[in-house]
């Protein structure tokens, strides 16, 4: 989604003001565009940045267990201060069922009182904001050993225990204290779905070893 037209990208331009503080002006008008275009094309909806790498043989297998016939919403849940629910990072991206786009699309977005009518604003913050007052909860993706599925930052970041530490990474550890994520390796899941913050030239690297490198012996 974009403001300007790309066919070869298959960008699609929304009538919103490019920038990141129209983020959620953007949000709102993707909503809105898959709604009236896609709703019925696909079970699931899953939002990214462009720098958002991700898994999407783990992300199926993930949702084959869900049930795509409720109202259901997932993510790598923050704690956050204006949600009483916390919000899914918008960076490693979110996944929402289509009972969910329809509700938010026709309960949520037309009310004031329920999602704001601002361009500006975090969107992935005043999203969460608007599925509370909706009555859909955010839901947590870490795997059962609570490590993270959708990481907000590459693993070289996240496995570094000591990076965390550094000013411009301690949000991370504040804002998990939700649900507490296991410290180093043991904070990444088997079943990674998505990583953020991913160059462009580093995405065929991941390209490569996720979906073409063979390692004889193992399944």
């Amino acid at each position: 989604m974009s403001s300007i037209e790309d066919k070869e990208l298959g960008a699609v331009a929304l009538p919103v003001k490019e920038g990141f503080k129209y983020l959620w002006s953007k949000s709102k008008e993707s909503l809105k565009y898959l709604y009236k275009n896609h709703q019925f094309d696909g079970d699931w909806f899953y939002k990214a940045d462009v720098d958002t790498f991700a898994i999407m043989s783990n992300l199926r297998h993930f949702l084959s267990k869900q049930n795509k016939y409720e109202e259901l919403f997932f993510g790598m849940l923050f704690k956050g201060k204006e949600s009483p629910q916390g919000f899914a990072g918008g960076g490693a991206g979110y996944i929402m069922s289509r009972k969910t786009l329809q509700k938010v699309v026709e309960i949520g977005l037309p009310d004031s009182k329920k999602c704001s009518r601002d361009s500006a604003g975090l969107e992935d913050v005043e999203l969460a904001k608007c599925l509370y007052n909706i009555g859909i909860p955010v839901t947590d993706t870490r795997d059962e050993n609570g490590a993270m599925r959708m990481m907000p930052y590459m693993p070289r970041v996240m496995a570094n225990e000591t990076k965390l530490k550094e000013s411009a990474f301690k949000w991370f550890g504040k804002e998990t204290k939700f649900h507490p994520v296991p410290k180093g390796l043991r904070g990444l899941s088997a079943s990674a779905i998505s990583f953020h913050y991913v160059p462009p030239e580093m995405m065929y690297e991941l390209e490569f070893f996720f979906n073409k490198l063979k390692i004889y012996g193992r399944d």
